[in-house]
């Protein structure tokens, strides 16, 4: 998602398929779990599943002057990883 001016919380916390899969298939580019948020200048928070391990085939979150990156450290990227801006 991208130019999304007023959001302010993306919530996909009751998600009960992103990040949660097996390695194999979160490794997949086809069906694998992607994070793709950027230049949407009024996000404060990104709320992903709780739990103790996500694994993520592609992340990709920048220009988000408003965000306060916490919440990320599950995150265990398994293809491809790009620019997070703090």
């Amino acid at each position: 998602m991208s130019d999304i001016q007023k959001l302010k919380d993306l919530n996909i916390s009751n998600s009960s398929v992103w990040g949660q899969r097996s390695k194999e298939v979160e490794g997949d580019e086809m069906v694998g779990s992607y994070l793709e948020v950027w230049n949407c200048p009024s996000l404060e928070s990104i709320t992903l599943p709780n739990k103790k391990e996500l694994k993520a085939t592609y992340l990709d979150v920048e220009v988000l002057p408003s965000h306060r990156f916490h919440g990320f450290t599950q995150i265990h990227c398994i293809h491809r990883k790009l620019r997070m801006n703090p």
